[in-house]
């Protein structure tokens, strides 16, 4: 019963990541779950730690604060875009969440924590397994400015190994590195890379760089979904 409830939630959630501008109200969640708009409220909460407007609330104020930090669309247009049928709505809640206006973050340039729910009583752990990993070889491109934004430099990678023929030479998939915290440094001063794994010593293509990450012991977390 608890998976067949799991399924109907991250149906929801999704739902609500994809419709930020639609009618998110309880019964039209209720609906997407196919539950009761009672029964749907009280799983909702005792699964997920939040109550269904909290939930919402926090889904939209992500996503309007990634948003104005690492584009250059209109203010209101980003209010509109997250659900808020006014200007005067949007920056009410905006301020009641990150204690700033929308227009400061943006100046700030700086993205701010996400919000997670406010789970009360104990927290559920995850499956971290400690494993011992060797040295990882990389052909890799610079990536400066949001993190969010580095597929685009993936794209920009893939591209390069395809026209220089250079694919025989790849032994696995994709992989990316963070190097600072983005609560701190600047989004456009944001340093990251897009690199893939290749035997050690090999001649890269043009444009592509070498980096290497160290082996050791290293905590793996498998993060599956959105």
């Amino acid at each position: 019963m608890t998976e067949g409830y799991r399924k109907r939630l991250e149906r929801v959630m999704e739902h609500i990541t994809a419709h930020l501008a639609a009618d998110l109200s309880l019964d039209a969640l209720a609906d997407v779950a196919a539950l009761s708009r009672f029964h749907f409220h009280r799983v909702f909460a005792a699964m997920q730690g939040e109550t269904v407007t909290e939930a919402v609330r926090r889904v939209r104020m992500n996503h309007a604060a990634q948003q104005i930090v690492t584009s250059r669309d209109d203010i209101a247009a980003i209010a509109k875009a997250c659900g808020y049928p006014n200007l005067d709505s949007f920056e009410r809640q905006f301020r009641m969440t990150f204690d700033m206006t929308p227009t400061q973050m943006r100046r700030s340039g700086q993205l701010p924590a996400m919000l997670i729910p406010a789970r009360k009583g104990r927290l559920p752990m995850y499956s971290v397994r400690i494993e011992t990993t060797q040295p990882m070889h990389l052909a890799a491109l610079h990536h400066r400015g949001a993190y969010v934004q580095i597929g685009e430099t993936c794209g920009q990678l893939l591209a390069r190994v395809t026209a220089a023929g250079f694919w025989p030479q790849i032994t696995g998939p994709c992989v990316c590195l963070y190097h600072d915290d983005p609560s701190v440094v600047p989004v456009s001063d944001l340093r990251s890379e897009a690199g893939l794994r290749v035997v050690p010593g090999t001649a890269l293509p043009e444009g592509l760089h070498a980096t290497t990450i160290p082996g050791g012991r290293v905590a793996r977390l498998t993060v599956t979904g959105p």
